[in-house]
């Protein structure tokens, strides 16, 4: 496990980048980097959440090995917003769903 000191140096496999789900992405903090033989690279917070993720993506990947590196959480949550750019702004879709789960809400 390498920590890596500036993320911004860190090529990312768009393969990586696309196995790993957003969500798991964002609510964990953690960034696929490459995908090769198997083996998935990873760089998670460089925190007491360590563990967790660790076991959630085991869970996600369990026929793939993990390479882990680290980084601070701060560094990973701006690459993530920066490789998943299209969902730091609300879409259309999930609006619609929210205003029309409101206006059922006193329909009951």
């Amino acid at each position: 496990m390498a920590h890596i000191e500036n993320i911004e140096t860190v090529i990312i496999d768009l393969a990586a980048l696309d196995l790993m789900p957003e969500s798991v992405a964002r609510e964990n903090a953690v960034l696929a980097v490459s995908i090769a033989d198997e083996k998935l690279r990873v760089i998670i917070p460089a925190d007491d959440s360590q563990n967790d993720v660790i076991k959630k993506i085991n869970i996600l990947f369990p026929q793939i090995r993990l390479q882990i590196d680290t980084a601070t959480r701060v560094e990973i949550e701006e690459a993530i917003k920066f490789h998943y750019p299209a969902s730091t702004q609300p879409s259309i879709i999930a609006n619609l769903i929210f205003s029309s789960n409101a206006l059922n809400v006193g329909m009951n």
